[in-house]
């Protein structure tokens, strides 16, 4: 990869036919690579015992994935349901829907129940006790939202806490990164049809858009399969209690780190620059300079004169 080649990471235009018929872009076919935008924390970053901050990532492919629930937007992994051809004589497959989403009924008992149970529903009350079990279930589930751009300075200011924060920068061509779909950003909030039997269909188009305002984010996401053994490349995945998850992924996919201007001129430059130091024969290392001149950023490469230990 080259130097430069973080910040001119450009999405590429897709000829008209694969615009109507692609539904969700992946990255494998279009990035080379994707970003990470994180504030930094003095205490937490610079310390390797502290999971999932910097200096823990660079010593073992580790980092933090935060759940639904916990992301700034309210709107996130919030279903609204709709019943496609209600008819009284469908809550037989209502209530196939309601034990797909949720498979503590789908033992032969509790099915048996639910749907005598379902016989007397309305379909407000489908869609609600199956909108409740969805949302119960998504809620919980990771995000690992990237950016296919290291120079938006919009994303420096707000998650780099006003270029005082770094970002990870992932290879897009290897697992699982190459699996990072991209966002939709539209003006409806997403609608899901009852008829639907595709739980992971369901999370792409429920946990992979959101509104058109934040479309200045070029987002993709990687949404981890709830089932651990199908880990589409994670070495190791699992939770972080309250708010995430813990994930590591194959040094080979972990490319480098971009720092922010205001950072690497800060009180804690040095310690920062010793860090990456120790490190700087696996990864590549930027500085996401502030042109002085123009309102953009300037990627350029941070090299150390002496070689690591």
């Amino acid at each position: 990869m080259s130097n430069s080649a973080a910040a001119q990471n450009v999405r590429a235009r897709l000829p008209s036919w694969k615009r109507i018929f692609t539904k969700r872009p992946v990255a494998l076919d279009y990035l080379h690579s994707l970003i990470r935008y994180r504030p930094f924390d003095a205490v937490k970053d610079l310390d390797p015992n502290y999971l999932g901050y910097l200096a823990d990532t660079l010593q073992s492919g580790r980092f933090f994935i935060p759940a639904a629930h916990s992301l700034n937007d309210p709107w996130e992994a919030a279903p609204m349901l709709e019943s496609a051809w209600w008819r009284k004589d469908k809550h037989l497959e209502l209530a196939e829907f309601f034990a797909f989403v949720t498979p503590e009924h789908s033992t032969p008992e509790n099915f048996a129940r639910l749907l005598r149970e379902s016989r007397t529903f309305s379909s407000d009350q489908i869609i609600g006790r199956a909108q409740e079990a969805l949302l119960a279930h998504f809620r919980n589930a990771p995000i690992l939202s990237l950016s296919d751009r290291a120079d938006n300075f919009l994303m420096w200011s707000y998650y780099g806490r006003g270029h005082n924060g770094y970002a990870l920068v992932f290879n897009a061509q290897k697992l699982p990164f190459a699996t990072g779909i991209r966002v939709k950003y539209s003006r409806r909030h997403p609608r899901i049809l009852l008829v639907l039997r595709d739980l992971r269909g369901i999370a792409v188009d429920l946990l992979a858009t959101k509104a058109r305002q934040w479309r200045h984010e070029r987002e993709w996401r990687v949404i981890p399969p709830a089932t651990p053994h199908k880990r589409l490349g994670f070495v190791d995945f699992r939770p972080a209690p309250p708010n995430g998850f813990h994930a590591t992924v194959p040094m080979d996919s972990f490319i480098g780190v971009i720092v922010g201007d205001q950072l690497f001129r800060g009180p804690h430059s040095d310690a920062l620059m010793n860090l990456l130091r120790r490190h700087a024969t696996r990864f590549q290392f930027w500085l996401a300079e502030i042109h002085r001149r123009a309102y953009k950023i300037v990627l350029r490469p941070i090299r150390f004169e002496t070689e690591p230990n």
